[in-house]
C-alpha cells in the first residue's frame, strides 16, 4: 500500500468516526428527551447518559 493510500484510507476512517459521534449524540439526545420517552426505564437511561 502507497503511503498516499494510506493517508487517505486515515482521512476516511477519521470522518467516518467523526460521524458516528454525531449520530450518537442526536440519538442520545433523542432518547433524554422527556416528552418522547417517559417511564422508569427512561429515568433510569437518563440519569446513566448523565453520568457518561
Amino acid at each position: 500500500m502507497a503511503a498516499d493510500e494510506v493517508v487517505h484510507l486515515g482521512g476516511l476512517i477519521d470522518r467516518g468516526s467523526d460521524r458516528l459521534t454525531d449520530i450518537g449524540t442526536s440519538v442520545l439526545g433523542q432518547a433524554c428527551r422527556e416528552d418522547i420517552w417517559r417511564g422508569v426505564d427512561a429515568d433510569r437511561f437518563r440519569n446513566a447518559a448523565r453520568e457518561v
